[in-house]
């Protein structure tokens, strides 16, 4: 598959709302990407109409704040070696954005994940992943909410770690204080 952009490969859409399941997501196509493949990180903001200037206000950071994300998202693929990485903050109902927007850009594969909702607030708020699931033009690949779990568990061994380390370097150096407290005592006593 050759892209308007002259890359050959896959086109892989990640729909993003900075979730634990979403960054997942990102991170695992990274894995499996390949330098000729092309990736769309797109983040849907649902913004309601504004209707005070309060609402205009939060509208524009989270416009803001998307877009930094994004941008550090794209950095960090374009660190790791993908140069055909483009980011999108669009508006509007995500679950028809993403299918949108998969046929817009011809997508081979949607990556995301699902927040394993239960079916009384499925049922009334709707879920992206079974719409997308269902109306996508091309392949869906849904994280499922386990993930969350795994990266939530992954998180807490480094921070333990980190602690661990942290106390027995403290452990030692006060060990060497000691050691040296004593040894100054003794020279002195000699």
């Amino acid at each position: 598959i050759t892209g308007d952009n002259g890359f050959t490969g896959l086109r892989w859409l990640i729909p993003m709302d900075f979730s634990i399941q979403a960054k997942a997501c990102f991170d695992w196509v990274l894995n499996i990407m390949k330098p000729t493949d092309s990736l769309i990180v797109l983040n849907v903001l649902n913004l309601k109409t504004p209707t005070y200037a309060h609402d205009i206000v939060v509208n524009d950071r989270l416009k803001r704040e998307s877009q930094d994300n994004l941008d550090e998202m794209k950095k960090i693929a374009n660190d790791k070696g993908f140069q055909n990485v483009e980011v999108v903050c669009a508006r509007g109902d995500p679950a028809k954005v993403v299918c949108s927007y998969a046929v817009e850009k011809k997508i081979d594969t949607i990556v995301m994940g699902r927040r394993g909702m239960g079916n009384v607030e499925r049922f009334i708020n709707g879920s992206v992943s079974t719409y997308v699931l269902a109306n996508a033009p091309c392949a869906v690949c849904i994280m499922g909410k386990a993930i969350e779990d795994r990266v939530v568990e992954e998180q807490q061994r480094k921070e333990d770690k980190a602690l661990r380390e942290t106390l027995e370097s403290s452990d030692s150096e006060n060990e060497d204080r000691k050691s040296t407290r004593l040894n100054s005592s003794h020279d002195q006593i000699s």
